[in-house]
């Protein structure tokens, strides 16, 4: 027999098995029944003549039987006469073993521009022995990110629920996120029972964004000496910009200096806000220009010197 005839999961069951023959014997013990994955006995015993054996019946979680009372049943079987076997038998009251999990899968996820939309889908597991309600809800995000749940109804929102999950089965809804700049960000979903609210838990899914944006590198060219009132040419086409794909970039040219006796001035230039700008030098003497490139992620310059000079004439023999 097993005692206590009655219990639960964590009673301490015993199972007194007793040999009523004449000779010694050997005889294999199982636990059958609806119980047969949840508790465990040794796998044989051998008892002498009319000896006895208490037996300890351990119990693992039983989370696949639904909340009702079933029985534990030991079978006894001899190995010297297989006919000769008996079934023990005590009632357990299985009571309600809840559990949850969350997933959010793919785990993670990469984009190369933003704002970009990527989808993933939460799951929540009931992994008790009863149907549940629970909510879930985005608890975090980090990083430059929006997110939302879509529940049954379709309708998407921070949170969803209540939604209902029998038991060790599962319930998956899709997140939407939308990252909207750079660098790395996470959101995160818990789901409550609403049975127990101190039964949660919670998953977390990283999103790698583009690269932080960098600002351009102007190069206003390498200047030199040029005719005294000829058009010289500001090249600042050998400027870049750093960010794939590259980001715009605005152009800005300046007059830092000029010699003594010049009128010219930044407005002086002409297409000052092109890559290639002109100017025409008034006097003899050194003239700095000053070349901004900048776009969204900030700007640098870059300064030119110019040298305006009288070329003598070059003779050419007809």
């Amino acid at each position: 027999y097993i005692t206590p005839s009655a219990g639960t999961p964590s009673t301490s069951f015993t199972a007194i098995i007793a040999n009523k023959g004449t000779a010694q014997d050997t005889f294999n013990l199982s636990v059958v029944g609806p119980l047969a994955q949840a508790a465990s006995v040794p796998a044989q015993i051998t008892l002498a003549p009319e000896g006895f054996q208490n037996v300890p019946v351990t119990f693992n979680t039983v989370n696949y039987v639904i909340p009702s009372n079933v029985p534990l049943q030991v079978k006894v079987v001899s190995q010297s006469q297989p006919s000769v076997q008996a079934v023990l038998t005590a009632t357990i009251s299985v009571p309600p073993n809840p559990g949850v999990t969350a997933t959010i899968a793919p785990s993670s996820a990469s984009v190369s521009t933003a704002p970009d939309a990527v989808g993933f889908q939460f799951t929540t597991g009931n992994t008790g022995n009863a149907t549940d309600s629970y909510v879930a809800q985005i608890s975090g995000t980090t990083g430059a990110i929006t997110a939302s749940l879509v529940g049954p109804s379709g309708q998407a929102g921070p949170s969803i629920g209540p939604f209902f999950v029998t038991a060790l089965s599962s319930a998956a809804f899709p997140l939407n996120t939308t990252v909207t700049g750079p660098g790395t960000s996470t959101v995160t979903v818990t789901v409550t029972s609403l049975t127990n609210p101190s039964l949660t838990a919670s998953d977390t899914v990283e999103i790698n964004g583009p690269a932080a944006a960098l600002p351009p590198s102007a190069n206003a060219g390498t200047g030199g000496a040029m005719p005294l009132r000829r058009i010289a040419v500001l090249n600042g086409s050998a400027s870049s910009d750093p960010n794939t794909p590259p980001l715009t970039d605005t152009y800005a040219w300046s007059l830092v200096s000029a010699p003594s006796g010049s009128t010219l001035s930044t407005s002086s230039i002409g297409f000052p806000s092109s890559s290639l700008a002109v100017f025409r030098p008034d006097v003899l003497g050194n003239y700095v220009f000053n070349l901004k490139v900048e776009n969204s992620a900030g700007a640098s310059d870059a300064q030119v010197p110019y040298t305006a000079q009288i070329f003598p004439p070059v003779a050419e023999a007809g």
